[in-house]
């Protein structure tokens, strides 16, 4: 990670290497643990600070294994890796009142992922268009496009199907050039293909309904939020989030694609803080 400047937040030693996260916020204030997709890392929340800031929120966004600043482990990733990695953090940093959690995309599948291992340590959760559901994600279709050529040429793919995708996040182009760039400054360090590339392979992007439906079934405040235009984890898949998650409230984001908090940030804001007040 030599290419990379200086991590913008502080570095914590877990069990499968250093993890990176960005802390802000009053450090008595009640936490709020937001946790990104497959591809990016704790930029990806930066349109959305300066709300939860004024909320009187602790914020804690960390990078998963394999993006931003966060150690690449040689193993498989998995959504266990992840979780255990946010509970880990969380230990670490010695918060012991349970969480808000925020998940968007695959951070959305981790974070009910966690919810489902540890319900003590989460009060609300908020998935903004979440991973992790039969009804389809062109996340998972990525692997099956994945030449069995070695690692060198992989990662190539994967490098350039990465790039592909962020134009999929966008309907409204105008904030996407700042987007990209966050995006790049972990695509181009070493070891980033490499993890994104066992992600696709060992995440479960289609098979976590089960572990929807326990959450489902817990006694909490949920919130779905999904942008109309979504491709890249396609809105109609919010029919089966919610048949799996009955009680959570939906935010319809109309003409949004899947980055919608970069696309009309006061409009997600005022959804995301109103839920979490």
């Amino acid at each position: 990670m030599s290419t990379f400047p200086p991590p913008p937040g502080r570095m914590v030693d877990l069990s499968h290497g250093a993890t990176h996260f960005q802390g802000s916020g009053p450090i008595d204030g009640k936490p709020i643990l937001l946790i990104h997709g497959v591809a990016s890392w704790s930029f990806a929340w930066d349109p959305l600070i300066p709300s939860l800031e004024a909320a009187g929120r602790r914020i804690i966004r960390l990078d998963l294994y394999g993006r931003g600043f966060s150690a690449r482990p040689k193993i498989d990733h998995t959504v266990d890796l992840y979780v255990d990695q946010a509970l880990e953090l969380l230990d670490a940093l010695e918060v012991e009142r349970p969480v808000d959690v925020v998940g968007w995309s695959m951070g959305g599948a981790v974070a009910v992922a966690l919810t489902d291992k540890a319900p003590q340590r989460v009060d609300r959760l908020a998935l903004m268009a979440p991973a992790g559901l039969q009804a389809g994600s062109q996340i998972a279709a990525m692997v099956l496009k994945i030449p069995a050529v070695g690692e060198v040429m992989s990662s190539l793919f994967v490098r350039a199907a990465m790039r592909r995708g962020v134009a999929q996040n966008f309907t409204n182009f105008a904030r996407a050039p700042e987007f990209l760039a966050g995006m790049l400054r972990s695509l181009e360090s070493p070891g980033y293909s490499r993890s994104v590339l066992s992600c696709l392979r060992n995440f479960p992007f289609r098979a976590l309904s089960p572990t929807y439906a326990r959450v489902g079934r817990q006694e909490r405040r949920i919130c779905l939020l999904w942008g109309t235009r979504d491709r890249l984890v396609p809105f109609s898949a919010h029919k089966q989030a919610l048949a799996l998650l009955p009680n959570a409230e939906f935010v319809r984001l109309e003409g949004l694609d899947h980055a919608c908090h970069w696309e009309d940030v006061d409009l997600v804001a005022k959804a995301l803080t109103r839920f979490l007040a």
